[in-house]
């Protein structure tokens, strides 16, 4: 998951891997859940009753992983209703969540102000 976060840190944002990992592992109640392909990707997602939508937080897939449809199979398996938060700079994944089905269905930005596009299924 280190290598995951140092590689996309970028996209995934600034939230404390070791604490919510740690927390998790250490069967803490936590409101997300995490799913991980073991040395290639991982997601963290969770229920919002503010959106009423499952909401994944991160979504990260080591470089020489990517295209291999790990990414779909994670976004497959997780309940619906989804939707999740992409920065409008990140092309990549922002045509990915398009192509697997998902809807543009608003903006958003940051509290340091970096736009976001919002996307749900």
């Amino acid at each position: 998951m280190k290598m995951i976060h140092k590689n996309e840190n970028k996209h995934l944002g600034s939230f404390n891997l070791y604490q919510v990992w740690d927390k998790f592992i250490g069967g803490e109640k936590v409101p997300y859940t995490f799913v991980v392909v073991e040395n290639k990707a991982f997601c963290r997602y969770g229920w919002s009753k503010m959106y009423q939508h499952y909401v994944i937080h991160e979504i990260g897939v080591l470089p020489e992983f990517k295209r291999q449809g790990i990414s779909k199979f994670i976004l497959e398996n997780i309940p619906r209703p989804l939707m999740l938060k992409c920065n409008v700079d990140n092309e990549g994944g922002n045509a990915f969540y398009k192509s697997c089905g998902m809807r543009l269905s608003g903006k958003t930005e940051t509290k340091n102000g970096i736009k976001q596009n919002i996307w749900t299924i």
